[in-house]
């Protein structure tokens, strides 16, 4: 059956064009490349742009693949790292305009104040994962939330192991230490 098709057979299909494939790639890695995106820029129309230029991206380089990687070449690994390049593009193009004080909109849904209390933790934790080094920040979303290896995220950033040992273990230290503060001024 075509849906239990590896990923290398179906980019050498949409090599010659054949649109079923491309469309079974699609909805084989949307979901994880929409949430690795987002995950890295926190924005949904950021992350569906991504979504859209890495599958242009795919369409355009697959008669290629086969020219250029071998048989021990992940697919993945080299969609994973063609969404983190597109990341970077984004947050290196993107100027960030404060929002202006005392702007707060109206939320309109029911049981508001047990929505924010449930939602209160996962809010200070992604706030501090967004104020990482790009580096960092990459590196704990493949690890942490996308769950790759290590040798999985270390190919996909294109850096060493040890190099991404490094970068996550600063990241922790930095998680600890603004998450710590953020629960101090919380408390106080």
């Amino acid at each position: 059956m075509q849906d239990e098709l590896s990923d290398e057979i179906l980019i050498k299909a949409i090599a010659n064009g054949d649109e079923q494939s491309f469309a079974k790639l699609v909805n084989k890695h949307s979901g994880r490349i929409y949430s690795t995106a987002y995950r890295v820029l926190s924005s949904d129309e950021d992350a569906k742009d991504v979504m859209q230029n890495c599958f242009t991206k795919i369409w355009t380089y697959a008669p290629k693949w086969n020219d250029d990687h071998k048989s021990n070449a992940k697919f993945t690994t080299w969609l994973h790292r063609v969404v983190v390049n597109l990341c970077i593009d984004i947050q290196r193009k993107k100027k960030h305009l404060p929002l202006i004080d005392g702007y707060d909109p109206a939320d309109e849904r029911q049981n508001v104040l047990q929505d924010v209390s449930d939602n209160e933790t996962s809010k200070r934790v992604r706030a501090a994962v967004d104020s990482l080094p790009e580096r960092q920040k990459i590196a704990f979303v493949l690890s942490f939330y996308e769950e790759h290896s290590n040798k999985e995220t270390a190919e996909i950033m294109d850096i060493s192991i040890g190099a991404l040992q490094s970068l996550l273990i600063r990241a922790k230290k930095e998680l600890q230490i603004k998450l710590e503060e953020e629960r101090e001024n919380w408390v106080a």
